[in-house]
């Protein structure tokens, strides 16, 4: 998989063109969440089972992860998976309504 790199605010990630899925390392996640809702509280995203996708960097499986109803794949080494049906979900206003909604468009604009 070929993955563009990209910037929002100063953070880097990387995007699927073909797909528009992002991977974005722990640190540059929460810097553009924290970013778009200052005022939340969240801090960590909470592990699940086993994800069937594979870690971009060092192949490791990755975990699901939920970030209030959505589920992202993570690996706790690396970064975050986030593919482009869950960002839509968020855009649809799932969950939060607001918050996580605002984070995506981060990543979207």
């Amino acid at each position: 998989m070929s993955l563009q790199q990209d910037q929002r605010a100063g953070v880097g990630f990387y995007r699927c063109p073909r797909c528009k899925a992002v991977w974005i390392g722990h640190a540059e996640f929460w810097s553009l969440y924290r970013d778009a809702q200052p005022t939340s509280e969240v801090q960590a995203l909470a592990a699940g089972e086993p994800s069937e996708r594979q870690c971009l960097q060092c192949d490791s499986m990755m975990l699901e992860a939920r970030f209030d109803m959505l589920q992202l794949d993570q690996c706790e080494s690396h970064g975050i998976w986030c593919d482009t049906r869950e960002l839509e979900r968020a855009l649809e206003g799932v969950g939060r309504r607001g918050l996580v909604r605002e984070f995506v468009l981060r990543l979207r604009e």
